[in-house]
């Protein structure tokens, strides 16, 4: 029969990666407001409604291409960056906090021994002045890894800031958890390898686990790290179980054909992070007697 052969295994979850805006801190309507500010300043007639709609997740050399309608040089992208960042936090500063619940989850987390990052397309003046204002800074060493927008040539959908952030902390992508609030930021991180979950500050929950999130919350209260934790060793044990039946399945008959298909399903589930999928196991029989199986 045709073997399972190729397919990538889940590894152990070791690390968590948070994007910044939107998921650590729920700001969108502040840079909203600068944007629209710096906009008003130096492209008035500039169509907002598809401006504000276009520029999440994207860094300020993307976005100030979609402000003044071309290419900027690198001085410009700094002059007119710095400016709107600068706005930003003026008008973010009195308000600025932690997302519900994150601040516990990353103790929680630090005391399992995973390793944490910040993934963020923000300039790294706009990272240490949320770390600042939300009690993270480095002192408290909780963050192992900080990538800005500083550290990577590419935007998000881009998998290029969640590959950074992974090769910082040492790990397969594949070993990491991402926690992501955009369309084009759960994008980059599935791309990655990442197992990711959604933050409901931008789109609803619904529409977050339509585009790939295998949990969705409005904050971080209702994450049970734990509970992911062990669904995803759960998931991973499985699945390497499931390989070393399917190989070691020798004889060649028909009835054992029919039970490595229903196996390539529920794999297929696996590498395509299908996960709502996988209640189908349950209906999965154990091979056929007439297998010949390799002791293991």
């Amino acid at each position: 029969s045709q073997g399972i052969g190729s397919r990538v295994s889940f590894l152990e979850i070791k690390g968590i990666v948070f994007d910044m805006d939107g998921t650590m801190v729920d700001n969108k309507a502040f840079h909203d407001a600068a944007w629209l500010e710096f906009c008003k300043l130096n492209n008035p007639h500039i169509n907002i409604t598809e401006f504000l709609t276009k520029y999440s997740g994207k860094n300020n050399t993307a976005i100030l291409e979609l402000v003044f309608g071309h290419p900027l040089t690198q001085s410009e992208v700094e002059k007119y960056g710095a400016m709107k960042e600068s706005l930003y936090r003026s008008l973010y500063a009195p308000h600025c906090k932690p997302i519900e619940g994150l601040i516990s989850l990353l103790h929680q987390a630090k005391q399992a021994g995973l390793r944490l990052a910040v993934a963020t397309s923000a300039p790294r003046a706009n990272v240490t002045f949320t770390l600042e204002k939300c009690g993270l800074t480095d002192v408290d060493g909780l963050f192992d890894v900080v990538v800005d927008s500083s550290m990577v040539t590419e935007s998000k959908p881009s998998p290029q800031i969640f590959l950074c952030a992974a090769s910082q902390l040492g790990l397969d992508p594949r070993e990491c958890l991402c926690f992501e609030d955009s369309r084009p930021g759960v994008t980059a991180a599935i791309s990655a390898g990442m197992i990711t979950v959604g933050i409901a500050t931008e789109l609803s929950e619904t529409d977050l686990k339509s585009i790939g999130v295998v949990e969705a919350h409005k904050d971080f209260t209702t994450v049970n790290l734990y509970q992911l934790l062990l669904h995803q060793q759960q998931q991973r044990l499985l699945h390497q179980q499931l390989h070393i039946i399917s190989s070691s399945m020798t004889m060649e008959t028909e009835e054992n054909e029919k039970w490595m298909e229903m196996v390539r399903v529920v794999l297929n589930a696996f590498d395509e992070k299908r996960f709502e999928e996988l209640h189908d196991i349950l209906l999965l029989p154990p091979p056929p007697a007439s297998s010949v199986l390799t002791s293991y």
